[in-house]
């Protein structure tokens, strides 16, 4: 995957979840502009029933998501912690260690800030993922 270009790697599949249309348009539009297949949902609710038909390669969170803990306790449940757990990434706010220290401990792979963060998110999300892939297969 390293080094690889978007044409030369298959297409990830990512689920954006966040209560924002405006942020849940822009950060697909960017994705979309990357290569990547983007589904979107606005709440727990909707990212539940996403999840019944669909496998991401990585889901999007913002971490202001109302019920966001347990939408992540049930992915958990549903994927279990092992190598085919489905990768969470918080997208969230730069002054909050709160929702950092929360993020982690639900077993975010990253935390990335909304703003500056998210006009680069096809790049933290690739980097975030090659990391994700090397743990999983470290030969």
């Amino acid at each position: 995957m390293v080094g690889q270009s978007s044409s030369e790697r298959q297409q990830r599949v990512v689920l954006v979840v966040g209560p924002e249309q405006e942020l849940r348009d822009y950060v697909g539009d960017l994705l979309r502009q990357a290569d990547y297949t983007v589904y979107t949902a606005a709440s727990a609710f909707e990212a539940r029933a996403r999840l019944r038909d669909l496998y991401p390669d990585l889901m999007l969170l913002d971490a202001c998501l109302p019920e966001a803990d347990g939408l992540l306790a049930e992915q958990r449940l549903r994927f279990g912690g092992g190598p085919f757990r489905l990768p969470v990434v918080f997208l969230g706010s730069p002054d909050s260690a709160e929702e950092l220290r929360r993020g982690y401990e639900q077993g975010a792979l990253c935390h990335i800030f909304k703003g500056d963060g998210v006009r680069r998110l096809p790049q933290l999300l690739e980097c975030a993922l090659e990391r994700l892939e090397f743990e999983r297969n470290p030969d």
